[in-house]
């Protein structure tokens, strides 16, 4: 569906209004049930006693139908239940204990010593969302909610892992537009034509990953450049020229660099085993006053070497 300037702006404008809508709603709601246990929210969504709660959510949004706050509500209790909840993923054998359940997203939950299926399905026209007391009975039951526990404290932990390598990234961001120096490396190595892909660093190392942008673009080149914290000196500088041949030698005794080839075969397209090399050059302890020069120098000794494998 494509929209006139005028007409998007409106449609966006409704966009941004139901979402604000939406946030104040969830909050009403979720400040009605926030004393509530689960077993609690059961006993009254069973009931559907929402007179009261869609009372307080109509001025916010005007629905022709009472039950389409009901989809409202309950959905805001979905989604928040759900965060503490466990997301049921499935291996080979399908428990017996839902086999009767029809579901397009199925949680438990474990409040009180009790378990509770969470289940979000598409009805006629709107997604349902419901809530029921559950029992673990079969071998193959413990299995699932099991691993998808472990799954669910395995992806909480790589979250973790990801906000603080983020924190330590950002840090290192604003460490490098403080200092002078690596400010230095970044405009020397975009100068010789390199576009910086990744910053990375530990306790004793700033690493760069950039990509060489000649034009035009006959090779891809990637740089790996390794920063001593304490010196400000370049430990090592590698180059690596992904080139393709039909024919190769691999004895080039008068050039100074690695060459690694390694190949695969498509089973998938009927051709030969394909060949590439890698063209490696690595340079160590480099001034900040040669970087330039030496990564030029590094260039030309691959481009020799290149010449010599035709």
């Amino acid at each position: 569906m494509f929209y006139e300037d005028e007409k998007l702006d409106q449609f966006i404008k409704q966009i941004v209004q139901e979402q604000k809508e939406s946030e104040q709603m969830e909050t009403i709601v979720l400040n009605y049930f926030k004393d509530k246990s689960m077993s609690e929210i059961i006993e009254f969504t069973n009931l559907e006693d929402y007179k009261e709660l869609v009372k307080q959510l109509k001025p916010i949004r005007q629905y022709t139908y009472d039950f389409d706050y009901h989809y409202d509500i309950e959905y805001f209790l979905f989604k928040e239940f759900s965060k503490k909840a466990v997301e049921l993923q499935f291996l080979d054998v399908f428990p017996e204990e839902l086999i009767d359940v029809n579901f397009s997203d199925i949680y438990v939950l474990e409040e009180n010593n009790q378990f509770y299926l969470l289940v979000s399905e598409m009805g006629q026209g709107n997604r349902i969302h419901y809530f029921k007391k559950f029992e673990i009975k079969s071998k193959e039951m413990q299995l699932t909610y099991n691993f998808s526990k472990e799954l669910k404290q395995l992806k909480e932990k790589y979250d973790k892992k990801m906000k603080e390598w983020h924190k330590m990234n950002q840090n290192l961001n604003n460490e490098i537009q403080e200092n002078p120096i690596f400010k230095n490396y970044i405009k020397l190595l975009e100068s010789a034509s390199f576009e910086i892909d990744k910053i990375e660093h530990n306790s004793n190392n700033i690493q760069i990953s950039a990509t060489y942008k000649q034009k035009p673009e006959i090779h891809y080149i990637e740089l790996y450049l390794n920063i001593n914290h304490k010196t400000q000196i370049a430990n090592e500088i590698t180059l690596n020229q992904l080139s393709w041949q039909e024919k190769i030698s691999l004895a080039l005794p008068q050039h100074k660099v690695q060459l690694e080839v390694t190949g695969y075969n498509d089973d998938f397209i009927d051709s030969d085993t394909e060949l590439t090399i890698n063209i490696i050059k690595t340079e160590t302890n480099v001034k900040i006053t040669d970087l330039v020069i030496t990564i030029k120098s590094m260039l030309q000794e691959m481009k020799n070497a290149e010449a010599s494998l035709n």
